[in-house]
């Protein structure tokens, strides 16, 4: 189907403006390295966008029953509407919650720091992280995706030049930890470009979730939109019920520490030693699939990781928080954190995503084996470095590409 099609192929009430939008956005994305989607309907198309916004609001008003008291009204509703992932400390709900101890590092792997204060997650500002982050399963919305996704991935196209290749290395059915390079501080552009192409290749009614840190997830409206997005707290149990639901998953084990590492090894993939997505990938049996980004880093110009004031400060005591980085970004020079609104440079993001990794063992046992994991662990790092490497050689200039 040509763009022209795509951009006729409308609901009973799209105009010409949204078609335009459509239309644009696949001429950029094919441009982008998505020609061949392998979805047989176009989630940039008018007939996939259709009226599911009109259609959701029914629904949602159809299933919401009266209520005497407006304030208890919204204290039920909000209390339906989470279905927590996380539950008390007293152990797991019936839906496959998570308890509290299981907190971000139990996915990725600890660090030595991490190793030397095992209690940090049962701190305050840790469960108040932990409530404020819950969410479920069926928050990720695929309409809300898919009426997103043509003016996000004409802006993205158009402002980071953005392009992802190697697609049809990720099983079209199934299963897969999807493991990436984190870069460009909170506002994690690798993350929404490669969540908008995974979309328009595979179709957005694909199951595709996104660990998340916590402090992310707590933001109140863009934890929301994380959520419809796909994003779940990241913990060990979510990835396991995430890929024994048949999902894709997408993990940055470098976390924090990696996503604000200085302007010097904006090429340097750091993933601080953590281990733990190998043992989830063979604890699941499921294909390990690394994914590469550059330029994202660029789009913020970070000085320090910050360790040393987190330290200080004592965040990562209280907030699971490693780093907090010393950077010089518009419109406020120079200053510490990434919790204010700033101006990314708009720098070239190239992302793709390689072969499945070829382990010789897998299952519970092979998990076990802590020699055994190291090897898979070099032999992904050793393999991602590798790609980085290739992909730094053929830029020219930072942000320019």
């Amino acid at each position: 189907m040509t763009a022209a099609e795509r951009g006729r192929n409308r609901g009973p009430r799209g105009d010409r403006g949204l078609d335009a939008i459509r239309t644009a956005a696949w001429l950029s994305a094919s441009a982008s390295g998505l020609a061949e989607a392998s979805s047989s309907l176009p989630p940039l198309s008018g007939t996939m966008a259709g009226k599911a916004a009109t259609r959701r609001r029914r629904d949602a008003s159809a299933s919401r029953p009266r209520r005497p008291r407006r304030n208890a009204g919204r204290r039920d509703g909000r209390a339906r509407a989470a279905e927590p992932l996380q539950t008390s400390r007293s152990g797991v709900s019936s839906n496959g919650a998570a308890p509290e101890e299981e907190h971000f590092y139990d996915l990725v792997g600890e660090d030595d720091d991490w190793r030397s204060n095992p209690f940090a997650a049962n701190s305050f500002g840790g469960r108040i992280l932990d409530r404020l982050a819950s969410g479920s399963f069926e928050q990720r919305d695929p309409d809300h995706v898919r009426e997103n996704l043509p003016l996000t991935w004409l802006i993205a196209s158009a402002y980071f030049r953005a392009r992802v290749d190697g697609l049809e290395n990720i099983p079209e059915v199934g299963p897969a930890l999807l493991v990436g390079n984190h870069s460009g501080g909170n506002y994690i552009p690798d993350s929404f470009i490669f969540g908008m192409a995974f979309a328009t290749y595979f179709g957005a009614e694909r199951p595709f979730y996104a660990l998340t840190h916590s402090a992310a997830m707590a933001f109140p409206v863009v934890g929301r939109l994380l959520r419809s997005f796909g994003s779940i707290p990241a913990t060990r149990q979510n990835a396991n019920e995430a890929l024994q639901r048949g999902a894709c998953v997408l993990v940055y084990p470098g976390g924090d520490v990696e996503t604000y590492r200085p302007w010097s090894e904006r090429n340097v993939v750091k993933f601080a030693g953590r281990m733990g997505f190998i043992r989830t990938a063979l604890m699941n049996r499921v294909p390990l699939v690394p994914v590469v980004n550059i330029g994202s880093h660029e789009t913020g110009i970070f000085l320090s990781d910050g360790q040393w004031l987190c330290r200080l400060l004592g965040l990562d005591r209280r907030f699971r928080i490693k780093a907090t980085p010393i950077q010089f970004a518009p419109p406020w020079g120079l200053y510490a954190t990434d919790f204010l609104p700033r101006i990314l440079l708009p720098a070239k993001i190239e992302i793709e995503a390689l072969p499945p990794m070829e382990f010789e063992r897998d299952g519970p046992e092979a998990a076990a084996d802590d020699e055994y994991v190291r090897e898979c662990y070099d032999q992904v790092l050793t393999a991602m470095q590798e790609k980085l490497d290739q992909m730094a050689a053929r830029r020219r200039w930072p942000i320019i590409g």
